[in-house]
């Protein structure tokens, strides 16, 4: 061989040599660096799906305590409406005595009142009270106004007037009021379980 074949040889273990080192600093410097990378990629991708999670998580959450919220707000108006009342004969009882204050207050004159069955409205039970009074026109119009004002949830089932011939009270009215009974204390319980989960 000549100087060309050694000269070749030499080149050719210049270059296994160098490509020898280029293999081995790869190895050791690069290939590490570049896995990292991508592991790194990897996890930030990772985090970056975990925290879209989150954040749709937290807006459902925020969603739902506004909601409750709201409901806690129309649970609180509601409560306000109601007779304070722990059963349905309770509630009638109450909203009987409150009734006949407030007609005594206006001058009316309370024959009789009587409890009656309990009925139901949009499958809410509700309890029911009649009153016979007697009254003259202007304590008609004042009883008329105090079931309009009275901020509980009282309402008009019937009334109906008779005119008689009387000095002090021509007429004689028959009066059948209802109020709602919900139990407040379940729906708050409900409430509660349901913000809770």
């Amino acid at each position: 061989m000549g100087v060309w074949g050694r000269r070749t040889r030499r080149w050719t273990a210049i270059a296994v040599l160098a490509t020898g080192l280029w293999v081995v600093w790869y190895m050791v410097q690069c290939a590490p660096k570049m896995e990292a990378a991508s592991s790194a990629e990897a996890s930030v991708n990772l985090q970056k799906t975990k925290q879209d999670k989150l954040r749709r998580q937290i807006a459902k959450i925020r969603e739902d305590l506004s909601h409750q919220g709201q409901l806690a707000e129309e649970l609180g108006r509601v409560e306000q409406l109601l007779l304070e009342a722990k059963s349905l004969d309770d509630a009638a009882s109450k909203m009987q005595q409150r009734l006949q204050e407030s007609f005594e207050k206006a001058g009316l004159q309370v024959q009789a009142y009587n409890v009656l069955n309990p009925t139901a409205w949009e499958e809410i039970p509700m309890a029911q009270v009649e009153f016979r009074l007697s009254a003259n026109p202007s304590a008609l119009a004042e009883l008329l106004k105090v079931l309009e004002e009275d901020e509980k949830l009282i309402r008009v089932e019937s009334l109906s007037v008779v005119y008689r011939p009387a000095k002090d009270f021509p007429l004689f009215v028959t009066l059948r009021v209802g109020t709602l009974f919900v139990d407040t204390t379940s729906l708050k319980t409900v409430l509660n379980q349901a913000s809770q989960n």
